[in-house]
């Protein structure tokens, strides 16, 4: 009787174990599924703010604000892949006034000193029409930063005459152009320390310490050169509806100007055109950074019969 009872438990035993096992592949699965659909079947509201906008503009904006000044040059300059298109006037909040009236004073002040051969100055017949357009230098590989800046064109109301700025966003000068409209020569302007600094620090402003101001070497001048034959701000720009314009503007190209730069700067041997640049190592006070070395800059001028140009870009 005892064999017989421990070989019934053996069985019973051997059926619990059987049992298990099956349970235990099988339940699992079923409860995957049962799961998967009551989740697939229930709808969740996304609060409003997750949703990107069409142009994914606040969100760019938003990973943008952490870039350094210098990155943010890097990606309207080219130096980092990047597509320049204008941002729709819904997305932003300064006015065309506002901002061609600061271009305004960035002119005046590199004019007064020397360093820039227009003025624009509120007179009997100095009248200028002006146009701004907001771009973006939206980054291709994650496309979520950009470098944002306003392009804005002055064009004298009889003259041939045409300045055109570049301002970052927060008002820094990228690139000035100037084209007096006739085949005159300008003064020349020379590029020494002192005058460098003077001129970088309108362009830069009080945020910035200069800690290096150097001679050009052949290879500077070269890349610098080879730059401006392909700058992208020198370039028709598509501004569709960014366009912030004046009552009184009139459609104004600086085609010709750009033109003329980038023939002269292809024609190395040709000496119509005159191009001088200075090394420059600066540090940005304006965020907090325990950088001590700075980044380098090339600060050039570029000077022909008719045309003039001054600019900053980022070495790297």
């Amino acid at each position: 009787m005892k064999g017989i009872k421990t070989s019934k438990k053996h069985m019973f035993l051997a059926g619990v174990a059987l049992i298990t096992a099956v349970l235990s592949i099988c339940l699992p699965e079923k409860l995957i599924f049962h799961t998967k659909n009551n989740i697939t079947d229930v709808c969740m509201d996304v609060p409003e703010e997750y949703y990107p906008t069409s142009s994914y503009y606040e969100v760019t904006k938003e990973f943008s604000e952490k870039l350094s000044e210098y990155q943010k040059r890097q990606l309207i300059s080219g130096a980092w892949v990047s597509e320049i298109t204008p941002v729709d006037k819904e997305f932003y909040s300064d006015s065309g006034y506002h901002i061609q009236e600061m271009a305004k004073d960035k002119i005046n002040m590199l004019s007064e000193d020397g360093f820039y051969p227009g003025n624009i100055q509120s007179s009997y017949k100095q009248w200028y029409n002006w146009k701004c357009t907001y771009l973006q230098a939206l980054d291709m590989n994650f496309r979520t930063y950009a470098g944002f800046f306003w392009k804005i064109s002055f064009t004298h109301f009889e003259s041939g005459e045409k300045m055109t700025v570049f301002l970052t966003a927060d008002g820094r000068v990228l690139k000035m152009i100037y084209s007096s409209g006739e085949e005159e020569k300008a003064e020349n302007v020379e590029l020494t320390i002192d005058s460098s600094k003077k001129i970088l620090r309108t362009m830069l402003g009080t945020d910035f310490e200069i800690t290096s101001v150097k001679d050009s070497t052949e290879q500077d001048v070269l890349a610098v050169n080879t730059y401006l034959q392909s700058d992208r701000l020198t370039t028709d720009l598509a501004e569709g509806e960014s366009d912030d314009t004046n009552e009184n503007s009139q459609e104004s190209s600086e085609e010709n100007t750009e033109k003329n730069i980038e023939e002269n700067t292809a024609q190395n041997g040709d000496m119509d055109y005159k191009l001088e640049v200075k090394r420059i190592t600066v540090l940005d006070l304006s965020v907090d950074s325990s950088d001590t070395t700075g980044n380098d800059y090339y600060l050039y001028i570029y000077q022909s019969d008719s045309d003039y140009a001054i600019g900053l870009i980022p070495v790297e």
